[in-house]
């Protein structure tokens, strides 16, 4: 009978965290929404995501970036059964917010990331990642602090200056998006995607 008790107990546990990161969620956290005329190439382009792997990837190559691949429908529920096992598993919640972000669920990528963020503050892939989802939930200066916070955690990953710049970008302040985009390019000068973003953003400047 003890036994029964247990079991029940832990599925309704399971149940629960399975119910807080799937279910259909109606209202933005968005707190600054600002917006303004971009260029065309910056409003093509956007902000790059991190797992650990592609940020491994680009510390150790010239490589800019490694893409992340399409994560399956079952990585949602590897990860939450992960963090039900352990809850400070920042990983599972990382690789949980890009599930999110890749789907376009921003609102459910941006409640793991502030569980995770509870758990180490300073992760500077996380709050990129943050950064990610208030870039594309319009509340720019919300993703300008994320992206800084993710720099001065680790300066030497070139996107994360092209994301800043792109958050910039969005507000109007092509000075400052120059800025960053030029420290994108000395980071990985064999870019010229980056190379084009500093041009386009310079050319509004004249």
């Amino acid at each position: 009978m003890y036994e029964l008790i247990v079991i029940l107990v832990v599925a309704a546990i399971l149940v629960y965290i399975i119910w807080k990161f799937s279910r259909p969620k109606s209202v933005d956290y968005g707190i600054e929404v600002i917006t303004a005329k971009e260029s065309k190439k910056n409003s093509d382009y956007n902000p790059v995501i991190e797992d650990n792997e592609n940020i491994e990837s680009e510390q150790k190559t010239s490589v800019t970036r490694k893409t992340i691949d399409k994560l399956t429908g079952e990585m949602e529920q590897e990860c939450i059964e992960r963090i039900y096992k352990n809850p400070k598993d920042i990983n599972a919640y990382i690789k949980l917010s890009v599930y999110y972000i890749q789907r376009k669920k921003w609102i459910d990528a941006k409640e793991v990331l502030l569980e995770a963020i509870k758990i180490e503050p300073e992760n500077d892939k996380v709050q990129n990642n943050l950064g990610v989802v208030c870039y594309q939930q319009k509340t720019f200066n919300n993703a300008i602090r994320a992206f800084e916070k993710a720099i001065a955690k680790n300066d030497k990953v070139a996107h994360r200056f092209v994301n800043i710049a792109l958050a910039y970008s969005a507000i109007g302040e092509s000075a400052k998006a120059a800025e960053f985009f030029s420290k994108a390019v000395m980071l990985d000068p064999e870019q010229k995607l980056y190379q084009e973003l500093l041009s386009e953003v310079k050319s509004l400047l004249v």
